[in-house]
């Protein structure tokens, strides 16, 4: 540490210090008086940083040596298919659907907005909408004097007129999906198609009529000023959806497995118990595209299952031969370590990158460990779970390599090899140390103790 060896008694005090620091932040203190020495050991705990270099390696780079073997025990995969199918291979229950509905994006077209109309939005809107302002550039001021602020401006009519032919062409197309919605709906009525105590559901036999239905719901522009072209409804068949798992939201998808359009989770929605064929769900804006309005008809169930063992088996293959690896990972992890640490050539990135071992794709990092910070050994080839120890304590009896348990790449079990590359202390500027600052966080969260248990605790820590 500074250039210089730490002493086995050194160590121990500093641990046994902070240790006690430690135990005394959890027991809640109201009212307690610590010491500068006390104060100055939590500073140091802040400013000192054990920096490190480091290698993460993967069972990837072994798993050809292992799912040969692994992929001839059919009775050792179909074990391991049963222990992952409820977590990987569920096929949802699955409804099958016919919708009814319209894309006000596609009735623009067809809307008919006048000079008139966007003459008369201009005049009622032009101090309110801030699509019809524009920023002024300020002019050039004169010398000597502060340049002005930009002016926000109105746009005149001309420069107006295509935002606003949009926006009402917008408003229209929506009122229009809208309507259309509405007439089928009401048609469903008028020619009693639907049953039950809501109406929510078709009547027995009527099924095709209701599907038959949907190409007579139009609006004519011969009959309607508003449009330059007949608009009406679309039917969509061979629709599914697959019961959401913890989404406020489920995707509806075409026959092929292309999106259609994403639909609000409902109390009453299609997946509600009690829900079969030819219940039917109104008009409602998917949350995708909110100028889409549909109404969705239930056709049938399909009860939850499992992907099939056959279609599965590379994946249980490789998720049985990366855990087989693992031993054999934590092998040549332990033997990369010894070898990176005889190397001529100090640091894990000049060994890693070098051909011998550029096979292992190793992902390297720098990292910075406050001195009591946790580092995790790996998991042992058993199952056991590896033991932390603080990062100080890495710096014992000069080792300064280590084996750290790393996050699994997927069905890829991973190790980290480091190097403590220095320790340093970073007290930032040069200033009186402010003990209150550290006396006080203590006070705050402390309780039921006084110094003579501290002393007397720490006592205890050294003579150990």
């Amino acid at each position: 540490v500074q250039g210089r060896t730490l002493t086995a008694l050194e160590v121990k005090e500093f641990i046994a210090n902070n240790t006690a620091l430690n135990n005394l932040n959890k027991r809640y203190v109201s009212s307690l008086s610590i010491d500068r020495e006390a104060s100055l050991v939590l500073r140091k705990m802040e400013a000192e940083k054990i920096k490190a270099e480091e290698a993460t390696i993967s069972t990837a780079a072994l798993i050809d040596m292992f799912k040969e073997e692994v992929a001839k025990d059919e009775t050792e995969l179909q074990a391991r298919y049963e222990e992952l199918k409820d977590e990987r291979f569920v096929i949802p229950r699955r409804c099958h659907l016919s919708i009814v509905g319209v894309d006000a994006n596609s009735l623009r077209s067809a809307v008919i907005v006048s000079d008139e109309e966007i003459e008369t939005y201009y005049k009622e809107n032009k101090d309110t909408d801030h699509g019809l302002k524009k920023m002024k550039a300020p002019e050039k001021p004169k010398e000597g004097e502060a340049p002005p602020m930009p002016e926000m401006v109105v746009k005149t009519l001309d420069e107006s007129r295509a935002y606003i032919r949009g926006k009402l062409e917008g408003e229209k197309a929506d009122a229009l999906a809208i309507e259309l919605m509405a007439k089928f709906e009401e048609e469903l009525q008028n020619e009693s198609l639907l049953a039950g105590d809501e109406g929510a559901s078709i009547a027995e036999g009527k099924r095709e009529d209701v599907l038959s239905l949907v190409a007579t719901i139009k609006v004519s522009a011969a009959d309607d000023e508003r449009i330059s072209k007949d608009v009406g409804l679309t039917l969509w068949k061979k629709m599914y959806a697959d019961a959401p798992v913890d989404a406020d939201s489920y995707q509806i998808m075409h026959a092929d497995g292309k999106p259609f359009a994403s639909m609000r989770v409902e109390n009453s929605g299609i997946f509600s118990s009690g829900k079969s064929a030819d219940d039917v769900f109104r008009s409602a804006p998917a949350v995708d595209n909110p100028q889409l309005y549909i109404a969705q008809i239930i056709d049938s169930f399909t009860d939850q299952s499992y992907k099939a063992f056959d279609k599965v088996k590379p994946e249980v293959v490789l998720n049985l031969a990366a855990e087989k690896a693992y031993p054999e990972l934590l092998k040549q992890a332990e033997a990369l370590k010894t070898a990176a640490g005889a190397a001529k050539k100090p640091g894990l990135s000049a060994f890693f990158e070098s051909k011998e071992h550029a096979k292992w794709a190793a992902q390297l990092e720098q990292k910075t460990y406050s001195p009591l910070e946790q580092i995790s050994s790996p998991d042992s080839a058993d199952g056991i779970a590896g033991e932390s120890q603080p990062a100080i304590s890495l710096t014992l009896n000069g080792e300064a390599w280590y084996l750290k348990a790393a996050n699994n790449d997927g069905d890829m079990k991973r190790v980290t090899i480091g190097r403590i590359i220095e320790t340093e202390m970073d007290f930032g500027e040069e200033k009186e140390i402010d003990y209150n600052k550290y006396t006080g966080s203590l006070k705050r969260t402390a309780s039921n103790l006084n110094m003579y248990d501290f002393i007397v605790g720490l006592t205890k820590l050294l003579e150990e």
